[in-house]
């Protein structure tokens, strides 16, 4: 690979890093340095906040639905998708905090998906509030791509690397006979043959309105008649949402990962959580985690001051919960195995793409689509999954321009 090409990666590594550390300062100096008040009144924090309802959502995660007094009704920065802290401030409560992500915010109402499976005892004080969080975790996906393909050779990561900056020529193989797709016109289907074809890379580019969302779904369709599972990625949830609707429409079985508080309600029967509810195992699967959670909740009966005989008592009954929840992990691992295994189609964002429930999982392509709107470091994460690549967008960012003059 031509010197320059490791530089310019390294560049952009460094510009990385330097951006990450100037959103870090500016979240501590003007979020997380602010007396509670502070935060306030700036809309960084909600408090205190009357929890309307909680429970369970999809996949047994904990939720609840906050509202703040009408009073405090001020310009804030809570959005969905964003990651949060709910919080007590009562000194009595040993667990003060729980994180999670905001599934909608409604003039004065938040409802947040915790992290956890688990709702904590103090969901209904009336010292609980909601702080925003800095979220790194985009940041080191990106930064650990680009290490990866800035270290590698010799690999397929590597040669796919050396295509996409012009090093060598994409590879075409025209012995596949060409399809035609009856409701595509030609130059639609010229792309979808050209897709078919591509033995390691291949673009798709053309402004707004001219078909390369309904060209790619075609594509994708084709493709699966000859390979065991497709990766199909967007830099945003909306994007990744509109793919899976219109792929799952040509009656392929799509699963969209991600979290499913940023997942739009129409598609959500074809997210992991919904196919493991809807599944029977999971009713077995329920009863187990329910089990479990009815011995910490004795366990937990017992306060700090007590005898012998009540210490073995709790231990033993802590024992036999984390047994119980060790099965039912277990259970569903295997089960969301066997849906990861039956699906035609694999749909997330470009960072989605790391989620450990496809970690194992062999794809041959990856569909990056609007790449032209995704950060160069975060298209490289799903691209290290795979050893075919096609693009779809505009010509705007470096890595397309790049991709479109090999």
């Amino acid at each position: 690979m031509p010197d320059k090409v490791l530089e310019e990666l390294k560049e952009i590594e460094n510009l990385l890093k330097l951006e990450k550390q100037e959103d870090f300062v500016q979240y501590k100096s003007k979020i997380e340095s602010l007396p509670l008040d502070e935060k306030k009144k700036k809309g960084y924090t909600w408090y205190p906040v009357q929890t309307l309802n909680s429970g369970f959502t999809y996949g047994d995660r904990a939720y609840i639905t906050v509202q703040r007094k009408a009073s405090d009704a001020i310009n804030h920065a809570f959005r969905p998708g964003k990651i949060v802290k709910v919080f007590c401030n009562s000194p009595n409560v040993d667990e003060r905090e729980k994180n999670g992500v905001i599934h909608f915010v409604d003039k004065n109402k938040m409802k947040i998906i915790l992290n956890s499976q688990d709702l904590p005892d103090w969901v209904n004080n009336s010292m609980t509030g909601v702080d925003l969080l800095f979220d790194e975790s985009t940041y080191k996906e990106m930064e650990s791509a680009l290490s990866m393909v800035i270290n590698t050779s010799n690999t397929r990561l590597s040669e796919l690397r050396d295509i996409i900056y012009g090093k060598f020529e994409a590879k075409f193989d025209e012995r596949i006979k060409d399809v035609n797709v009856p409701h595509l016109n030609e130059s639609q289907n010229a792309a979808v043959n050209a897709i078919l074809k591509a033995e390691d890379f291949c673009i798709i580019h053309g402004p707004p309105g001219t078909g390369k969302t309904t060209t790619i779904v075609a594509a994708i369709h084709e493709l699966s008649k000859k390979e065991d599972a497709i990766l199909v990625t967007a830099p945003s949830n909306a994007a990744v949402d509109l793919l899976t609707e219109k792929i799952a429409e040509t009656g392929l079985n799509v699963l969209r990962i991600g979290n499913i508080s940023r997942i739009d309600e129409k598609i959500i029967q074809h997210t992991l959580e919904a196919k493991i509810s809807a599944h029977p195992e999971s009713k077995n699967i329920k009863k187990v985690k329910i089990e479990a959670a009815s011995y910490r909740r004795e366990a937990s009966k017992f306060k700090r001051k007590f005898g012998h005989q009540e210490r073995i008592e709790r231990k033993q009954l802590y024992q036999q919960a984390r047994e119980l929840s060790q099965w039912a992990n277990q259970l569903e691992d295997r089960l969301i195995e066997q849906l990861v295994s039956a699906a035609d189609v694999v749909t997330s964002t470009l960072v989605g793409s790391t989620k450990k429930v496809i970690s194992d999982t062999k794809f041959k392509t990856v569909f990056i689509d609007e790449a032209t709107q995704g950060l160069e470091p975060a298209c490289w994460i799903p691209i290290l999954k795979v050893s075919k690549v096609v693009l779809a967008g505009a010509h705007s960012s470096s890595l397309g321009r790049r991709a479109v003059a090999t």
